[in-house]
């Protein structure tokens, strides 16, 4: 507070006090007036200025006036009055901010954004300004938006927004995170802050940006799965079963089995007695569907286009991978006669090892099954008509060993001279085998 004494250069001053006085606000922000408002009262007759500051602490919610009257030695008086002051300590209170429709961060597949605000009040002194801002950065990571606000990178994009039927009047960049802020500033000029979650403007559809499969290139029979992989240009979130229509002899579908929530998903077709592919490839660019919804994490629906068909095709299947669908007899599991757990430990010992095929077949010659022995042993396979299992018979030699007896991988099969199909087309049987899993008795 800034006083200067009266003075008097004829009888000379004989005091200068300040004093006091004290009211209820009339009103949020409102003092009445000075000093003929109603309701002043005297709150201190002598105040104490230390260092231009009233020494005594006030009262918050409550308007102040003071007085100095310069009394000279004639008793002859002035006085000079402040305006009013209302104290007020508490910040602002009861703003709120939400964007988008969400307490949490999220996307907004528009550039236009729902804004939400409610604006502080101030029961004291009154609101100066509710002012929204709007901050701006570019994404940390896939889909992930820095921390609100203390976050790195953030900047000011937009001082003073406004928001006509509650959305932000600006078109927003897609590929940028937002947030925004309300500071309510009371005439004490003291102020309340609020801030939305951050919000990524995500406008753009996930595309294919492949299919391919896990399987190897191989020829496969009846009884195998065929997992296809269908891999976009983002993450997607999978409602339903999507299918993929196949180029095979009845038409079939790989169904999907798993992937959501990331950029690649897969779909399982299980081969068929009697099928057939040439080379495995889907029907056309708009074979895949869709389920009931493939989005992105946004919400933008993926554009499901896939490259043409076909080997020379960048992004087809059959130019990913050289699949061969065979209506010809393939086995469909090995088993074992012996019981789990059985020890052979002296050559001439005899294992006996079932192909079961899902079909009967012929045999000419004697087909033979490399095992995982040390050192590399066969079985040799049994040679005759319309037969189902083949069965194939390893007898130990002195110095074998084997942990757990198994075959050595799926090509450890050969044919002899011939494996066919005992009926119908004759045809050579696959030799791929299952992967190696230990016999089954």
């Amino acid at each position: 507070m800034a006083s200067s004494n009266f003075s008097d250069t004829q009888s000379g001053m004989l005091s200068n006090v300040v004093s006091r006085f004290i009211v209820a606000p009339t009103g949020a922000g409102t003092c009445p007036a000075v000093p003929a408002g109603a309701g002043w009262s005297l709150d201190n007759a002598a105040v104490t200025l230390t260092g231009g500051n009233d020494a005594d602490t006030l009262t918050t919610n409550k308007c102040y006036y003071w007085r100095l009257v310069g009394t000279n030695n004639a008793l002859l008086t002035g006085t000079v009055n402040t305006a009013s002051v209302l104290v007020d300590t508490t910040a602002p209170s009861g703003g709120t901010l939400q964007a988008n429709g969400s307490a949490t961060a999220s996307f907004s597949t528009s550039t236009t954004v729902a804004v939400a605000s409610s604006n502080f009040t101030d029961a004291q002194s009154g609101m100066l300004s509710n002012v929204v801002s709007r901050f701006i950065v570019n994404p940390s990571g896939t889909n992930t938006c820095p921390a609100v606000p203390g976050g790195a990178g953030w900047t000011v994009d937009n001082a003073a927004v406004t928001l006509p039927g509650g959305n932000d009047a600006d078109t927003l960049v897609n590929g940028k995170c937002y947030y925004w802020r309300l500071v309510g500033t009371n005439n004490a000029l003291l102020t309340g802050t609020v801030n939305t979650a951050s919000v990524l403007v995500d406008t753009t559809a996930p595309t294919v940006t492949g299919v391919s499969a896990t399987n190897p290139s191989a020829t496969y029979g009846s009884g195998t799965n065929i997992d296809v992989t269908v891999t976009f240009s983002e993450p997607v979130v999978v409602v339903g079963t999507p299918a993929i229509t196949l180029n095979t002899t009845p038409a079939h579908s790989a169904t999907y089995t798993g992937g959501t929530g990331t950029s690649t998903i897969t779909l399982r077709y299980t081969v068929l007695l009697g099928d057939d592919s040439a080379r495995l490839d889907y029907t056309a660019t708009t074979a895949l569907s869709a389920g009931t919804s493939i989005k992105d994490l946004a919400g933008n629906d993926a554009t499901r286009t896939l490259a043409t068909p076909g080997v020379g095709n960048v992004g087809s299947l059959a130019n990913a991978k050289n699949i061969v669908i065979s209506a010809a007899p393939s086995v469909q599991s090995l088993t074992t006669t012996a019981a789990a757990g059985t020890t052979y430990s002296k050559a001439g010992d005899t294992v006996t090892i079932n192909l079961n095929f899902d079909t009967p077949v012929d045999v000419v010659g004697s087909p033979l099954l490399t095992l995982n022995t040390t050192p590399s042993r066969t079985a040799t396979c049994a040679s005759g008509t319309n037969l189902n299992p083949v069965v194939c018979t390893y007898t130990v030699l002195a110095g074998d060993t084997a942990s757990a007896l198994d075959w050595a991988s799926t090509s450890a099969l050969s044919a002899g001279t011939s494996i066919k199909d005992t009926g119908g087309s004759h045809s050579n049987a696959i030799l791929t085998l299952p992967a190696p899993s230990a016999f089954t008795p």
